[in-house]
């Protein structure tokens, strides 16, 4: 049963490196409109969940729901393209362009509008 306003649920997540525990039982609900940080030491598990949900890392187990949509399986195209997107901690800028023609470059390579 979907929640009104729910965009985006994370239940059940679980990540494992080895025997590193990356996400153990993660369950995130955010609602349209809310505004959401992460926060916590290095290791701490927010990169790994980042990754998660942009399609990046696939959970060892759990879902991840956008707009009553099941993303789990999808690349990061695709989730891109439904409108989620991350950028890198170490991005790779073109140096003698503005912010803005950076964003326009890194549009035109997904074909959609800002």
């Amino acid at each position: 049963m979907s929640t009104p306003n729910l965009m985006l649920e994370a239940s059940g997540l679980n990540k494992r490196f080895g025997a590193v525990v990356a996400a153990a039982d993660l369950n995130v609900r955010i609602h349209a409109g809310e505004r959401v940080s992460l926060i916590g030491s290095n290791g701490a598990g927010k990169t790994t969940f980042v990754n998660m949900i942009t399609g990046y890392l696939k959970p060892d187990c759990g879902r991840i729901m956008l707009a009553g949509q099941d993303i789990t399986p999808l690349d990061p195209r695709a989730i891109t393209r439904r409108g989620v997107a991350r950028s890198f901690q170490i991005p790779q800028l073109y140096g003698d362009l503005s912010a803005l023609d950076n964003m326009l470059v890194a549009n035109a390579c997904h074909a959609q509008k800002l």
